[in-house]
This record gives C-alpha cells, structure tokens and sequence, in this order.
C-alpha cells in the first residue's frame, strides 16, 4: 500500500499546482495590473479578505459578467463593501 501513496500524494500536489496555477492566470485576466498590486498588498495584512474578492470575480469573470479587467478603483469599492465596518472607540479621561 505505502507504494501507491507517494503516487497518489504526488497527483494531489500536481492538482494543486494546477488549480492554482489556473488562479494566477484568471486573476491576471480580470484584474488591472495596478489592481493586482494592491490585491497582493491587501493579502499580506487580510488574506481572507483578498481571497473573498479573489473568489468573487473570478466567478463573476467565469461567468461572463465582466467586460474588462478590475480597475483598481473598482477594486477599492469591493474592499470597502466586503471589509467589515470598523469599530470606533472613544476615550473619556476621569
């Protein structure tokens, strides 16, 4: 048994290096370079965040949806739509 294992390890990273590979190439089709550079920014502080809105248009962009690719102010409102709102906090001083 333990000789079809490695066999079947290395198709599932050979899967994984496809899916993933197939990522990178929807996400350079439907989002604008400067769109992909803050993508990329936001993923390093939120990559939850960035992969919710990855998620989004690709399956907006499989569907033929979107026309060209993510601007980066468009980009700017679907993180401002998807962000969770931010808590304020007052200080008071006794």
């Amino acid at each position: 048994m333990s000789a079809t294992q490695p066999k079947d390890s290395d198709k599932e990273e050979e899967e994984l290096l496809r899916k993933k590979r197939l990522r990178e190439q929807y996400l350079r089709v439907f989002f604008s370079p400067e769109a992909r550079t803050r993508l990329n920014n936001v993923k390093l502080v939120k990559p939850e965040l960035a992969e919710t809105i990855e998620d989004e248009v690709i399956k907006l962009g499989a569907a033929g949806k979107i026309g060209h690719p993510v601007t980066d102010q468009e980009l700017k409102g679907m993180l401002g739509r998807v962000e969770e709102p931010r808590r304020e906090f007052k200080i008071r001083y006794i």
